[in-house]
């Protein structure tokens, strides 16, 4: 093709661009060829790209989110991008749909539509699809590592291949197919190209064979805790678009008094975006049990950092647990049910239902229009009232949050701002320990 190519462009005294995946044979520059490589895009670059495209300003919003939620998740390529704008237009969300994004992204890298496009192939897509997740099950996920020798990868597609009774010939076209889709990366170790990858085939191989496993809840519940392999469940519950109101309470009744045991069932939430098909009922459930853990996550790390005589202010605890309230419960798809748990909390007022309802609201902000904040701001500044036994401190958290969230108002912000001066002045000390330290080279404004 390269010399058809370059003899036309000889014939016609033209210029000649070659555009190819990431192949062997192009690793090189042929002779007479100069080689570039496209980049991903950046994160500015994917949303001009966004705002170029995108008349819908609902949608463009519900990608901006997105985007900045899953840009470590996948490799900003024009295909991916255009990709999410397909999801965000069809679903309004992005977050809970990446199981199908992966799904589609690789249906078109190994070759779904290639036969469309007059491209021959060998193999249909979904013999590779299920090459790929036996092999990211069983030489990966199950032996407990990130890449595998060259040496391994070789003898384990020759004992593929004899599974299946390919001769040479076939098992040839079958390892350019696997290249040209560039989801491998074969040097002296193979690896997939993106992590997130490896870890959708190995969900997707539990998925195809969900039936051969024994224990399967049990398994996806202990792979939720797995530091290295969490995402795995994410994706098996996405590929599945439901999750059992069972494995739910088995997260929560789950392992270790630690921190890090508490973040991942704060994380709950992540799988029930994926599993946006879940009954309403189950919903509630896992969100409830989630968010119950957000006052724990707060005093634990509180704990830790003082354990460890680390001299950080109060509110970075906070801030932990809103980004992570956020990530867990941020999703349209679980609006509906967030609202009503709210509601919920305000009638049994507490200092952790307190906390449990800033959270909510925190995840939620972005999804409410001004008026529905406004209620949910001054829901919660009646809750601080109602609550006899509440600490300074934690009175303290929660109007500093609510100053953060609430910046329209004016009105509302002034009565907050009143209570949080009267607190200070008061009690300084509070807010010494609660915020970091004026920068310095900051002059406070005399009052005229």
């Amino acid at each position: 093709m390269l010399e058809k190519a370059g003899s036309f462009s000889a014939q016609l005294n033209c210029s000649l661009v070659i555009t190819a995946r990431k192949i062997d044979l192009i690793k090189s520059a042929p002779p007479g060829f100069s080689k570039y490589e496209l980049l991903p895009f950046e994160f500015g670059q994917a949303l001009t790209l966004f705002e170029k495209l995108v008349n819908d300003m609902q949608v463009l919003d519900v990608l901006k989110d997105g985007l900045n939620k899953i840009k470590f998740q996948i490799s900003m390529t024009p295909l991916s991008l255009l990709l999410l704008i397909e999801l965000a237009e069809n679903h309004r969300e992005l977050p809970a749909s990446v199981t199908e994004l992966y799904d589609r992204f690789c249906d078109l890298t190994l070759g779904r539509y290639d036969k469309d496009k007059g491209i021959e192939v060998l193999f249909e897509y979904l013999i590779k699809k299920r090459f790929l997740a036996t092999l990211a099950f069983k030489e990966y996920f199950r032996k407990g590592r990130l890449a595998i020798l060259q040496g391994d990868f070789d003898e384990f597609l020759s004992d593929y291949a004899d599974l299946y009774g390919w001769d040479k010939e076939a098992l040839r076209g079958f390892i350019s197919e696997i290249e040209r889709a560039s989801i491998l990366d074969f040097r002296d170790t193979v690896v997939f190209r993106h992590r997130s990858f490896l870890d959708y085939f190995v969900a997707q191989y539990i998925f195809d064979n969900r039936e051969n496993f024994e224990d399967l809840e049990d398994r996806i519940v202990q792979i939720h805790f797995d530091s290295v392999w969490s995402d795995v469940a994410f994706f098996y519950i996405g590929l599945r678009r439901d999750i059992h109101r069972s494995i739910l309470e088995k997260i929560f009744a789950y392992g270790e008094d630690n921190l890090v045991i508490y973040i991942d069932k704060l994380l709950a939430g992540k799988l029930l975006q994926a599993a946006w098909h879940s009954t309403q009922e189950t919903k509630l459930f896992g969100i409830e049990g989630a968010v119950k853990y957000a006052p724990f996550v707060r005093n634990r790390f509180l704990d830790l950092a003082e354990r460890t005589e680390t001299n950080i202010p109060k509110i970075i605890a906070d801030a932990l647990v809103m980004t992570l309230s956020d990530y867990s419960f941020g999703s349209g798809f679980l609006l509906e049910e967030v609202n009503r748990l709210f509601r919920d909390i305000q009638d049994q007022p507490s200092s952790d239902g307190l906390y449990m309802m800033l959270s909510l609201l925190w995840s939620t902000q972005r999804l409410l229009n001004p008026d529905e904040i406004q209620e949910k701001i001054t829901d919660v500044l009646e809750m601080i009232g109602k609550i006899l036994d509440l600490s300074l401190k934690d009175q303290s958290v929660a109007l500093s949050l609510l100053m953060t969230i609430e910046r329209k108002d004016k009105a509302i912000t002034k009565s907050i701002k009143r209570q949080l001066d009267k607190l200070s002045r008061r009690h300084p000390h509070l807010f010494k320990e609660l915020l970091p330290p004026k920068p310095r080279g900051t002059r406070r404004k005399r009052a005229s």
